[in-house]
């Protein structure tokens, strides 16, 4: 199965078998009726090959087509960290999934060092403000996506961003990844640090990470999905850090 068809699944998990043209209901999504900040914090540093970001970005449109996108639901904001950190998508740039996914495609990979503090930081003094999107009553949460080592501390970063109440998750992909990362990601590492050999493997945990991201963030009765869904996708041999 080819990762297209993996992305597409993981949209598909995530509103349980809608598409985003078809009308959602409280019943149609784990984030249905979640009001979720997202902001992907995505690795373009010089050791990221061409093919790997693109891959990166075809699988965020995927994961925005199929999610409940709006301002009282789930927003997405993306910034892309190397030597410096930009942001390409404020949590309210676009309102509506056509110009979100036009501005993700259009993302050109800056290359440089692995600033990942720099990142981190970024993030919390410019996207999790009020005026790039941020809602005082939504759950607010990064998802840091990298292949290595940073270049620059993370500690004091990372923390400032739990004790302003954001959820940390970080997937590393590849075999330059280091236990720093645990010390990045959130403190219940079970549900938020997910360390891969190979991006294909990365893609078993999809439907994992979007369920975790959904979780709690309102009053939204749980559908009664099974855990062996979590498997569904069809890969296998994803290395997952607990």
């Amino acid at each position: 199965m080819d990762f297209y068809k993996v992305a597409f699944l993981l949209g598909a998990f995530i509103c349980t078998g809608l598409r985003a043209d078809q009308p959602h209901n409280a019943a149609g999504s784990l984030c249905e009726m979640s009001k979720v900040d997202i902001v992907m914090l995505v690795d373009g540093s010089e050791s990221i090959y061409s093919r790997e970001f693109h891959t990166m970005k075809a699988f965020i449109s995927q994961v925005v087509q199929n999610l409940p996108i709006g301002p009282n639901q789930v927003q997405i904001g993306v910034t892309q960290f190397s030597t410096y950190s930009k942001t390409e998508l404020d949590l309210n740039s676009h309102d509506n999934k056509q110009t979100m996914l036009q501005a993700i495609d259009a993302m050109q990979h800056m290359k440089g060092l692995t600033h990942m503090g720099r990142g981190l930081d970024h993030v919390l003094k410019h996207n999790f403000q009020p005026s790039a999107g941020m809602r005082p009553d939504s759950k607010k949460k990064v998802v840091l996506i990298t292949d290595g080592d940073s270049s620059d501390w993370t500690e004091i970063p990372a923390q400032n961003l739990k004790d302003s109440g954001i959820e940390i998750y970080v997937i590393g992909v590849g075999h330059h990844v280091t236990n720093r990362l645990r010390t990045i990601a959130s403190e219940d590492t079970e549900n938020h640090l997910y360390l891969f050999s190979t991006y294909q493997s990365f893609y078993d945990a999809a439907f994992n990470i979007s369920r975790n991201l959904c979780h709690d963030a309102t009053n939204l009765e749980k559908q009664g999905l099974q855990a062996d869904q979590t498997n569904s996708t069809g890969f296998t041999g994803a290395h997952r850090l607990v």
